[in-house]
């Protein structure tokens, strides 16, 4: 899965998954009325009918949409502007796009532009890392049926400097590496993670980041 940086309006953006978080009340304001006008209004219509209140985690889903974006989900934040809110929506919206096997994903990550309690490239980190962190999955030894895989995922973020907006992405890429990386170990049986095997790993990270 590779991230990219956009400056994209969501209405715009080509896409089989649109994702864009929602607070409570789940008023539908900002890029999302935008969507919303794009679709001819139907996007509240079906968020309305669904009691949908922007609450944490609690989605929306509007299927069938003409192009760019053949499927737009609401997912709530809650009422409090937090990263980790973020990163939850991110990893909500992941998951949500696997079971859909949509390739192509736009994910708004500029909720609060530069007004809010998060500074922009804070906010594009922590989707960022919500979305990798939500994506991972230990499957080596397992045989069944494909969960689907996201090809491209786009950070829709329009506000704040481009160069921070881009360190933020670097740093959520960082940290999702190396939390799978741990994940993986974890996740390995005793019989191949044996204590040689460990000591090896360990070397080979400290050697990848320039430990000696």
């Amino acid at each position: 899965m590779r991230f990219t940086l956009a400056d994209t309006p969501p209405e715009q953006a080509a896409c089989d998954l649109l994702a864009l978080p929602v607070p409570e009340p789940g008023t539908l304001q900002g890029e999302v009325a935008d969507v919303d006008r794009a679709a001819g209004g139907r996007l509240a219509e079906v968020a309305r009918a669904e009691g949908f209140s922007g609450k944490p985690n609690r989605t929306v889903l509007l299927q069938s949409l003409d192009r760019p974006a053949r499927r737009v989900l609401l997912v709530g934040i809650g009422a409090d502007p937090t990263a980790e809110r973020l990163r939850r929506y991110g990893g909500v919206a992941i998951r949500r796009a696997r079971e859909m096997h949509a390739g192509r994903v736009a994910l708004g990550a500029n909720p609060w532009g530069t007004t809010g309690p998060i500074p922009p490239a804070e906010q594009v980190r922590a989707v960022a890392e919500g979305a990798g962190l939500g994506y991972y999955t230990f499957d080596r030894y397992r045989k069944g049926e494909d969960a689907g895989e996201v090809a491209e995922v786009a950070l829709l973020a329009r506000h704040g400097d481009r160069t921070l907006l881009l360190r933020g992405l670097q740093a959520a890429e960082v940290a999702n590496r190396a939390t799978a990386r741990a994940r993986d170990l974890v996740n390995e049986p005793a019989n191949v993670l044996t204590p040689t095997a460990l000591a090896e790993a360990a070397q080979e990270i400290a050697k990848s980041a320039g430990l000696t």
